[in-house]
């Protein structure tokens, strides 16, 4: 049975209740847990996973990292005292660093929006939503739409738009989005994004609920060289 995926119900949430359902000792003090629902963010789609613990009657998981491993979400850290199938444990998800990403992660998505909508041509092609943030772009963006980007975003900020996502799925994406990328995986349930009015894409990460929880975005340099444009952001 699937994890179930707290943190798409309600992404503010960092405080909830579970049952283990298994685990695995790794070496030393590191342990792997599974539960039957988690709000700890796995790593995937760029954004960085949460941090936080996991405490039951007779022991702790400092979890330092989540992963996501065929729809079973896999806490992994260092275990003080005991846990045990079948128990009830409560999790804390570490607050401000889950905050954190998931305004860079919006971020990311608001400039993208902001900047295909000023220039014609681009594609995709990589992005990281975490410390060292980056969009990267198959096309080259002149250099008047690089001198506006920033300002541009921050309306778009300031404007308090809406962020909605929500379980997608292949025919929906395919009508409604110009363009997929083509590694997207089959069998299995897509999400999707869409802020204001701009054009819905794929994503499976999790958002801040409007752009004026994005706070400043800073756009820290801009290549544009040999048919690539990267953009490296952050937010403050």
């Amino acid at each position: 049975m699937n994890t179930d995926q707290l943190y798409y119900e309600d992404s503010t949430m960092s405080g909830f209740s579970a049952e283990v359902v298994a685990l695995k000792h790794l070496r030393g003090n590191a342990w792997e847990a599974e539960l039957d629902r988690t709000a700890f963010y796995p790593e995937g789609g760029g954004q960085p996973s949460d941090q936080g613990t996991i405490t039951g009657p007779n022991g702790t998981l400092a979890v330092k990292i989540t992963r996501n491993r065929n729809g079973n979400v896999i806490h992994e850290g260092a275990l003080t005292g005991e846990l045990s199938i079948g128990e009830e444990v409560q999790g804390e998800v570490k607050w401000p660093r889950r905050q954190k990403y998931m305004r860079i992660h919006t971020a990311g998505h608001l400039l993208h929006d902001v900047l295909v909508s000023k220039a014609d041509g681009l594609e995709a092609t990589k992005g990281r939503h975490g410390d060292k943030a980056f969009l990267e772009y198959r096309g080259e963006v002149d250099d008047a739409v690089v001198s506006a980007l920033g300002a541009e975003v921050n309306a778009a900020v300031a404007a308090d738009l809406p962020v909605r996502s929500w379980e997608s799925s292949l025919d929906e994406l395919e009508e409604l989005c110009a363009s997929l990328p083509p590694n997207l995986p089959l069998g299995k349930s897509l999400r999707a994004i869409q802020i204001g009015d701009f054009e819905p894409m794929p994503d499976g990460g999790v958002h801040v609920l409007t752009t004026k929880e994005i706070g400043e975005v800073v756009i820290h340099h801009v290549t544009v060289e040999n048919g690539t444009t990267m953009i490296r952001y952050g937010v403050k």
